[in-house]
């Protein structure tokens, strides 16, 4: 009797122990294959904002968005629900469910975006695409009940891997894009570029050639893309592919060339399109009718520096309702902020140099966002010398809606980066609806919440690994 006894008290411990094992696993929210490995534990703080609050913990919590983050450590997604409590900003922490690790030594993450209920996420591999690349698809959980002029957010599901797209033919994706509900990610060696449509969580896809090497793109309406290519010199030199996205051909209708190459940026604002090749701004009319070819368009050139240097160039925009946004760098001088009326009939660079930080820091991850009515731009200055600031911008000081009178407003410390390469810079999004924005550290393990009304990291919560981009989805509860 006493064997018995022991043996069912043995058997029951044991259970126990695995179901908090995997309760544990859960609330930690990224994703393991293998947890028996110690560098890939990760150990849970005494009363860490990254564990859910327990009944009665500072009263009622209220979920505002569900975030998602790329570990560039652990090669995984992870997820959490950003919850307003009496006592603070916690982090409900969750897998991505049928998510796998990814080999960080074959495969990284690129961007990602998220269109309806899906999370489209870019994946590079180290061998030119003959490894495996592609992208996956992942159902965010979240749901919206909309009420006309506002909508319920329901956080009831978890969010869950729908479909990957990995194997040796997709060509090495380098740039994810969202214009209106359609992602499009380009796919460097196959010199063309997908669709991807979603409807309600069900996602379909077109190729359509365009672009080459490192292709950039700007999309309009879902009717007509421009792809650009890499090349600085030879044939394919300033190239970009005009393509019809309602055509069956998947062939581009025409091409034509800018004055230089070395293109590493494009962005549609209005009805025009914009590129950024190896000095200035070039851009053109959208030619909805295809009407143009290279013997007729008509080119237009922006400079991004001033009279003593003219060598400004940058590598990405933001658009940002009627105005498209840039980082500009020359070689010996400090970067400059550079914002173009998209819609004007003769569109000018409005400039502010940006001399409020340490000589070798640069600036990058710029995004705009509006703060109680103003125009805001946000950019990071990272190094590996200094300690690595967040720099606000007023972008419409008067409120005359021009953009022409920048200001710098305030210099913010944030936790480290960890540059590597392309990777490792700090992410940010925004919670929708709040003066909130949730800021990535790689360097630290951390994310941090940004309060806008203040401009004040108002909480650090502790995540480990290497967080970097981040998206959020969704409203308040």
């Amino acid at each position: 009797m006493n064997n018995q006894h022991w043996d069912f008290s043995h058997r029951i411990h044991l259970q126990l122990i695995t179901l908090f094992t995997s309760g544990l696993c859960a609330v930690l929210g990224c994703n393991y294959e293998e947890v028996s490995k110690e560098s890939e534990r990760v150990t849970p703080v005494k009363n860490s904002a990254e564990s859910p609050p327990a009944k009665g913990f500072g009263g009622t919590s209220q979920t505002l968005c569900r975030l998602f983050w790329q570990d560039g450590n652990k090669g995984t997604i992870c997820a959490a629900d950003l919850c307003s409590t009496e006592d603070g900003f916690v982090t409900k922490q969750m897998p991505v469910e049928g998510l796998k690790i990814m080999d960080i030594k074959q495969n990284s993450f690129v961007q990602m975006k998220i269109v309806d209920t899906s999370l489209i996420v870019g994946v590079r591999d180290n061998l030119n695409g003959k490894q495996r690349s592609g992208w996956l698809v992942i159902d965010t959980g979240v749901e919206e009940e909309s009420h006309g002029d506002h909508s319920h957010w329901h956080y009831n599901k978890l969010p869950k891997l729908l479909s990957e797209h990995l194997d040796t033919n997709q060509g090495n994706p380098a740039h994810v894009y969202r214009y209106g509900q359609q992602i499009y990610i380009a796919q460097d060696k196959n010199n063309g570029f997908t669709v991807v449509n979603s409807d309600k969580g069900r996602t379909s896809s077109s190729f359509f050639q365009g672009g080459g090497g490192h292709i950039t793109i700007a999309a309009l309406k879902g009717q007509i893309a421009y792809a650009s290519w890499i090349d600085r010199a030879g044939e394919n030199a300033g190239r970009i592919d005009v393509v019809d996205l309602r055509s069956n051909e998947g062939k581009p209708k025409y091409s034509f060339k800018l004055p230089t190459g070395g293109i590493h940026g494009a962005t549609a604002c209005g009805n025009r399109v914009f590129f950024a090749p190896s000095e200035g701004i070039d851009w053109v009319d959208c030619d909805f009718e295809f009407q143009k070819s290279n013997d007729n368009v008509v080119l237009h050139h922006l400079s991004l520096g001033d009279e003593e240097n003219r060598g400004y160039r940058t590598g990405s925009f933001e658009s940002f309702a009627n105005h498209v946004i840039c980082i500009a760098n020359c070689k010996g001088c400090p970067p400059a902020l550079c914002v173009i009326d998209g819609t004007t009939p003769s569109p000018k660079v409005s400039r502010l140099v940006c001399r409020d930080i340490e000589e070798g820091q640069r600036l990058s991850r710029l995004r705009a966002v509006t703060v109680s009515g103003k125009p805001y731009g946000l950019a990071f200055a990272e190094s590996e010398e200094f300690p690595d600031k967040l720099l606000v911008f007023a972008l419409d000081e008067n409120g005359d809606r021009k953009f022409d009178d920048l200001k710098f407003v305030k210099s913010i410390d944030v936790g480290n980066s960890k540059v590597e390469g392309h990777s490792g810079h700090h992410g940010i999004d925004f919670v929708p609806d709040q003066n909130i924005a949730v800021i990535t550290n790689p360097g630290d393990g951390t994310l941090q919440i940004l309060d806008m009304n203040q401009w004040e990291i108002t909480k650090t919560v502790q995540v480990h690994g290497k967080p970097t981009r981040i998206v959020a989805q969704g409203g308040m509860q």
